[in-house]
Order: structure tokens, then C-alpha cells, then sequence
């Protein structure tokens, strides 16, 4: 499984910009996005209040604001402004992050059957590789996004699909199983959660259990292929669909690392930590192009 407090190390010796009292997204982009920020911010609001503090104050800053708010606070239970997803995408089934953020909803809305049926949707994205490199039988989800119309590619496909705009392929990336493994515990299947930690251990760029990252990235960073210790790499290509994508780099980022966290804090710790320790949440009215505003939540 993933070390937390590597990945801790990772967002506040790497990614954190004292100057710009935020997170920037990945190593090389300095972009400073809300959603990235706000994610780290329940993390925070944990593994170091003061951070936190930092961080809300500075909401209204960084990039893209409030972009993401009404996506990610079901992480702690807030269903009143939180966008269901089928009002986000109508064929949201085919998505394995959206169903699993409806999963959320549902479950905090105490909706129980329609959990179930989205915890269904998320077990039939469920895939097993044995040609994960040295781990042998791997678990990883596989939706509409893995691998745009299931074909095995080529550089001519490639090619094709950035000249015509087209939806382009992301690989089984790792932050959906952050968040199956979150549906899960609240499922009682704490055994699909572990296959899916277990699996995002192997990502974990410094850690002893990748295989693919224990010795860092020389492919990324040949000059210090240990500088994303700590972090979670994005996504997986599996090469029997063909040679990997040009527009997948694979870095460890913000979104991904903090998702992890959360995953694993309650794996250690219990389903609740979350909404327990978040105080405030953010109004999701935003008038004007104005600022959102807090409350207290008690």
C-alpha cells in the first residue's frame, strides 16, 4: 500500500509554492488550479491545519475558481452542493469517476439501493492484468475513458485523433481507484479496497513495493529520477493495446496524491475521518461572478 507520509512530503516539499500559497499541479506545469487545491485542502485540514488555513483564504486565486467544488465536496459528505452526476453527463454510467462520486452521494443521502446499483456499475469496470510489470495479477478499472472504443492503437491513430479533436484514450488512471476503494469501505468490501490500495502502492513513485517506480522515473526526470518521491503517478498504459500515448506523461500529481491520501487515511483510520474534521464548506451559490462565502457546519 502507499506511504502517507511520503505522499505528505511530496505535496508540501515538491509541489508547494510558498510565494504562490498553493499547490501547483505536477512537477513542470505551474499551473495552480482550484480543484487541485481544494482536494489538498480537505487532506490538510487533517495532516496540517495551518496549511489548510492557508489554503482557504486563498481559494478565490487559484486558477479555474470554483471549478471542481461541486465534484469533489462529496468527499466529506456534502450532498447540498454537490452536482449529481447524471446532471454532469447523461451516459455518466460509462464513467468510472462519476459513478463513483454518484456511489457517494447516494450513500450520504442514505439511498442505499442506488448505491448498490452504482457499486454495481463500478464492479463491472472491474480488470485484472497479469502483465503488470513484476506484480504479476493487477486490479485496475476500465471505463468508456481507458481506451476510447476498446481497438488496439497505433501511431497513426494517434496522430488522427489529436488532428480531429477526438476523444483521446487516458490509460487505467489511478485516481479511480482511489475513490472505488472509498465506495468499497462504504460498500463492507474492504477487501476490494485493499486490491485497490495495494494496486496504487505500486504507483508510488520511491516506494519499495513499485516495481515500476522504486527506483523513481529516469524516463521523466534522467537527472533525478527520485524528485516525485512520495507522489502518485497518474495512470497506467497497458502496452498490449498498443504503444503509449504521446500526450500521457505520467506524473505524479496534486490531484492524484491527495486522492490517494484520503483513500488510505480511511482504509487506516475509518470512513468518517473526513467528514468529521471538515469545519466549514463553501455556499455553491455564486452570484456575479462574485465570491463564495463560508458557514459554519455543526
Amino acid at each position: 500500500m502507499m506511504d502517507i507520509k511520503m505522499a505528505l512530503d511530496f505535496l508540501n516539499n515538491v509541489l508547494w509554492n510558498e510565494e504562490k500559497q498553493g499547490y501547483r499541479e505536477a512537477i513542470g506545469i505551474e499551473h495552480y488550479w482550484f480543484i487541485d487545491n481544494f482536494v489538498a485542502w480537505i487532506v490538510m485540514s487533517k495532516y496540517d491545519p495551518k496549511k489548510a488555513e492557508i489554503i482557504e483564504r486563498n481559494f478565490t486565486n487559484y486558477e479555474n475558481y470554483p471549478f471542481g467544488f461541486d465534484r469533489w465536496c462529496v468527499l466529506y459528505g456534502d450532498v447540498q452542493n454537490f452536482t449529481p452526476s447524471p446532471e454532469k453527463l447523461p451516459d455518466y454510467t460509462r464513467y468510472a469517476d462519476l459513478v463513483a462520486l454518484q456511489y457517494l452521494y447516494c450513500y450520504y443521502k442514505n439511498d442505499l439501493e442506488k448505491a448498490k446499483l452504482m457499486y454495481g456499475y463500478l464492479s463491472n469496470m472491474k480488470r485484472y492484468f497479469e502483465n503488470f510489470p513484476g506484480n504479476g495479477k493487477t486490479l485496475f478499472l476500465e471505463d468508456v475513458a481507458t481506451r476510447v472504443g476498446y481497438q488496439t492503437f497505433t501511431e497513426d491513430i494517434y496522430d488522427w485523433l489529436i488532428a480531429m479533436n477526438k476523444p483521446k484514450p487516458e490509460g487505467h488512471t489511478i485516481y479511480k481507484l482511489a475513490l472505488f476503494a472509498m465506495c468499497s469501505m462504504r460498500h463492507n468490501r474492504y477487501d476490494v479496497a485493499k486490491e485497490c490500495l495495494e494496486t496504487i502502492g505500486k504507483f508510488q513513485v520511491g516506494n519499495p513495493e513499485s516495481e515500476l517506480y522504486k527506483n523513481g522515473d529516469p524516463i521523466n526526470f534522467p537527472d533525478d529520477p527520485l524528485i516525485e518521491k512520495g507522489g502518485i503517478k497518474t495512470e497506467w498504459w497497458n502496452p498490449n493495446y498498443g504503444p503509449k500515448p504521446p500526450w500521457l506523461k505520467t506524473l505524479a500529481n496534486c490531484e492524484t496524491s491527495c486522492l490517494c491520501i484520503l483513500a488510505q487515511t480511511e482504509y487506516n483510520e475509518g470512513i468518517d475521518v473526513w467528514k468529521d474534521v471538515i469545519p466549514w464548506f463553501i455556499i455553491g451559490a455564486i452570484v456575479g461572478g462574485g465570491v463564495g462565502f463560508f458557514i459554519k457546519r455543526r
